[in-house]
């Protein structure tokens, strides 16, 4: 073997190795906290995205994922909860020790214009409570606290979905209100939702 080729050689196994460093780095599952736990319950615990407000029934994002991820999910949601509501009302998550929960709240705060460090506090108590019971979180974005949202995700450990509604607001073929999807827009945010989740529960 010449020396042009042994260089050959070493280049291509540099390359190889950056592209198989690049592709480990991009598939990888980050530290989440809780994950996997021998639970098997899935909650969506929030306002009235998570009720399903604006759909017909039986079509909220909720329905959508559970025929997706041909799993049941648990819906705790009330129409206009903020944080502050939803931290009052922890207790109901708690007692079901679910596997994982998801977070749909934020929205109603912005609504309210609920100063950032409340949100904050409030959530930082909501997702350690959680997190403490032994539950997964994943926290679903809403327009107003994208970046808290993700700071929050990464400080705690818990996965993160981006703005959920992100291209559906101030589309009539979307919404069935201002602030609320209709079914095609609860089936668009479910379509969102489930591939951050099945790799979770698979």
């Amino acid at each position: 073997m010449n020396q042009k080729d042994l260089v050959m050689i070493v280049f291509t196994l540099i390359v190889l190795g950056f592209l198989f460093l690049v592709y480990y780095i991009q598939n990888r599952t980050p530290h989440i906290l809780n994950y996997p736990n021998d639970r098997t319950e899935i909650i969506v615990f929030g306002d009235s995205l998570a009720a399903g407000v604006g759909s017909t029934d039986g079509e909220g994002f909720v329905d959508n994922l559970e025929f997706i991820l041909n799993r049941n999910i648990t819906t705790l949601g009330v129409s206009g909860n903020t944080t502050r509501a939803g931290l009052a009302r922890i207790d109901e998550v708690l007692e079901r020790e679910a596997q994982i929960v998801l977070i749909v709240l934020g929205g109603n705060d912005f609504i309210q214009r609920v100063p950032k460090e409340d949100v904050r506090r409030n959530m930082d108590k909501i997702i350690s409570k959680i997190q403490n019971d032994g539950a997964m979180v994943m926290i679903l974005g809403t327009p107003g606290y994208g970046d808290l949202y993700k700071e929050l995700a990464t400080t705690h450990n818990a996965t993160y979905v981006s703005n959920i509604l992100k291209g559906l607001i101030g589309r009539d073929a979307y919404m069935s209100d201002a602030i609320h999807p209709n079914d095609i827009g609860y089936s668009k945010i479910a379509d969102r939702i489930a591939p951050k989740i099945k790799k979770f529960i698979e």
